[in-house]
């Protein structure tokens, strides 16, 4: 018994990265399929056929300014914290990152992915640029997504409007605290890493933390700016294709719905491949409860998830391909 439990130990250690990624397949799959058998694939297909292919197209345009908003946020990144300049490398950075998060938790292999073009560099350096690269848009992300889910809650589920009130203003404060401790130096350099490293064991750690310092105000205003662009591509891209599938032209409420999407996948945990299902599964629920169709929100979402996790992961794939082969 005791061979066997090891011989399974070291096939799972050996297979690890593998078996992670055919249990994410399989949960997306099956949460697509449950969402096709709800909605009834008809429905699906019809609106499909049905889409205007205008809204498509420029909803697939769409990918190159976010593509380039994610760039131009990672080349400041880069040039401030990291003290890296070299355009090339910056850029075979992002694409690799988005690569290698598209199949592992939580786009864990973002982190490792990033670091490939950069050998020579402390790996931790590089967590740590990418953590501050990822933080702002998660922020505004869910600031405004929280602020959309509490007039979600207002209009649909007449939640009293003294809570809504409340926690708006409590939310608004939370997020102006957390720009304010981001963007104060003195707080970072002073206060909390001095003061961490002179605990023994963490010293080594807090030295490459410190390079968090590099960031100047003028840069992060710039991506917080950036990162609120990039929110409001996706939503827009969100909009376009739920037009697209309904064929109404409710542009508003789209957006809203979208909103809803970003948030409810950024605060949820997701355990399924590019978070396939979940977004498609929020998509109708909140289409649903707006009165628009479902269908349509299916349709949307997995459109999405082909413009703006699948083609970015192709093109990485292909330069990793290549600077494999070179």
């Amino acid at each position: 018994m005791t061979t066997k439990k090891n011989s399974l130990k070291i096939f799972f250690n050996k297979n690890k990265r593998v078996i992670i990624i055919s249990v994410k397949i399989c949960i997306a799959i099956a949460l697509l399929l449950f969402l096709a058998n709800y909605l009834d694939f008809d429905n699906i297909q019809t609106s499909l056929e049905n889409a205007n292919l205008i809204y498509i197209i420029i909803a697939a345009i769409l990918v190159i300014p976010n593509l380039f908003l994610q760039y131009y946020k990672w080349k400041i990144v880069c040039n401030s914290i990291l003290d890296e300049y070299n355009r090339k490398k910056i850029f075979l950075s992002l694409f690799y990152g988005l690569t290698a998060g598209t199949s592992t938790p939580s786009r864990l292999g973002e982190y490792a992915g990033r670091a490939v073009v950069f050998p020579d560099r402390n790996f931790f350096e590089i967590v740590i640029a990418t953590i501050v690269d990822k933080i702002f848009p998660l922020l505004t992300i869910t600031f405004l997504g929280a602020i959309s889910a509490l007039v979600f809650l207002r209009i649909y589920y007449d939640v009293t409007a003294y809570i809504i009130v409340a926690l708006t203003i409590l939310i608004l404060a939370v997020f102006i605290f957390i720009m304010i401790m981001i963007n104060n130096r003195y707080f970072w350099g002073k206060i909390i890493l001095t003061k961490l490293s002179k605990i023994k064991f963490l010293h080594k750690g807090i030295s490459k933390i410190k390079i968090i310092q590099h960031l100047t105000l003028k840069d992060s205003i710039k991506i917080s700016i950036i990162s609120f662009l990039f929110y409001a591509t996706f939503i827009i891209q969100f909009g376009l294709l739920v037009a697209a599938f309904t064929n109404q032209n409710d542009l508003l409420t789209y957006f809203w719905a979208g909103s809803l999407v970003m948030f409810s996948n950024t605060i949820v945990p997701q355990i399924s491949f590019g978070e396939l299902g979940f977004r498609e599964g929020a998509s109708v629920l909140f289409l649903g409860v707006m009165g628009s169709s479902e269908a349509a929100g299916f349709n949307a979402s997995i459109f999405l998830f082909m413009l703006n996790l699948v083609l970015p992961a192709i093109i990485g794939l292909l330069l990793l391909i290549k600077k494999s082969n070179g």
